[in-house]
């Protein structure tokens, strides 16, 4: 039963999230994408990196979902790519430059910047008043 439930929670926030409007909608599938491409790197440490701490990111907002709905605290559920970015930096002189990895590492430390500052920016957003879920 608790794996079904899980898996219903995961779908409903999933579901939320295809509500978005195109550009938001179309970036969250582009980061998703980019992180789950740590799959086809996952025999190296940089791949199970970002695969763990895009799983635990999901698990904090799948749970964050179930309790006080998608609400702009969400983006809290990234907190560890602040780690974990400047540590994939500091990893870049040790991938080949002209390597598929390195350009992926690359995207990966792009792309989640990018999400960070729009996350900073929603939780300050949710510190400062806007707690109404965005989707129900």
């Amino acid at each position: 039963m608790g794996n079904f439930i899980k898996i219903a929670t995961g779908m409903q926030f999933m579901s939320k999230m295809m509500r978005f409007r195109p550009v938001p909608r179309i970036w969250v599938l582009a980061l998703m994408t980019v992180n789950m491409a740590s799959l086809y790197f996952i025999d190296t440490l940089e791949g199970q990196v970002v695969l763990g701490v895009f799983m635990m990111g999901g698990m904090f907002m799948f749970t964050m979902d179930a309790k006080m709905g998608f609400v702009r605290l969400m983006g809290a559920g990234h907190f560890l790519w602040f780690l974990m970015l400047p540590w994939l930096y500091m990893r870049l002189p040790q991938i080949p430059a002209d390597s598929l990895m390195y350009k992926w590492v690359l995207a990966v430390i792009v792309m989640n910047g990018i999400s960070l500052v729009i996350d900073v920016w929603d939780v300050i957003r949710y510190a400062k008043g806007e707690r109404e879920p965005l989707y129900t």
